[in-house]
């Protein structure tokens, strides 16, 4: 089931119905309130637009894109969203799923959603994480490379199928981010940050 479905702005005929796919970062972990999560934030940013926003968050600690295509897809599917946010595979970076495997997973993802939906879709690519004093010098450079790689085959595929494409990567290099107690995941300001950027690719 998915973490929350809330209805975010005023009930009318424009209701738009958002649902957000992924792992802890979609899930929200780091905050402490729904309200504080990325998913949350960009519904009532899409709400000022004097819409109603029907939000399914599906994100889930530990997730990868193989668990995304298994347990959240077909649950997508029943929400007949008009807009889907992707992000996935900062697990499997970290778990060493191979690239070709994440590569064919993720199409799979794309192609059940689009034969499945008319909706936007916006795939998010890997934050950069590593900045959090939890990293030493040298895995901050191996998991930076891992992310680069990753995020290549992410953006390839968003080309391919014509999908809203998000270098979140590229902006949270620039940005400075500040971290939950556990050192990994984003405080909530880090987040309303993501939601910020994020929106600005959705409008």
């Amino acid at each position: 089931m998915p973490q929350n479905v809330m209805i975010v702005g005023d009930d009318n005929n424009n209701t738009l119905r958002y649902t957000a796919l992924g792992d802890s970062l979609t899930a929200g972990v780091g905050t402490t309130k729904m309200e504080d999560t990325y998913p949350y934030i960009l519904a009532t940013k899409i709400s000022a637009e004097h819409k109603s926003v029907v939000l399914n968050n599906f994100g889930i600690p530990g997730a990868k894109v193989k668990d995304v295509l298994d347990t959240q897809i077909d649950q997508a599917l029943k929400t007949n969203p008009n807009l889907i946010t992707l992000l996935i595979g900062t697990n499997d970076m970290h778990n060493r799923t191979s690239q070709i495997d994440f590569t064919s997973d993720v199409e799979k993802i794309i192609t059940k959603l689009q034969d499945g939906t008319k909706a936007k879709i916006v795939v998010i690519n890997i934050p950069y994480l590593e900045q959090s004093k939890l990293f030493i010098s040298l895995y901050k450079y191996y998991f930076a490379k891992r992310a680069k790689e990753y995020n290549k085959k992410i953006q390839q595929i968003a080309q391919k199928y014509n999908l809203v494409y998000v270098d979140l990567y590229t902006h949270t290099v620039q940005t400075k981010q500040i971290y939950s107690p556990d050192l990994f995941h984003p405080s909530k300001e880090s987040y309303l940050d993501w939601s910020n950027f994020i929106y600005e690719h959705t409008r």
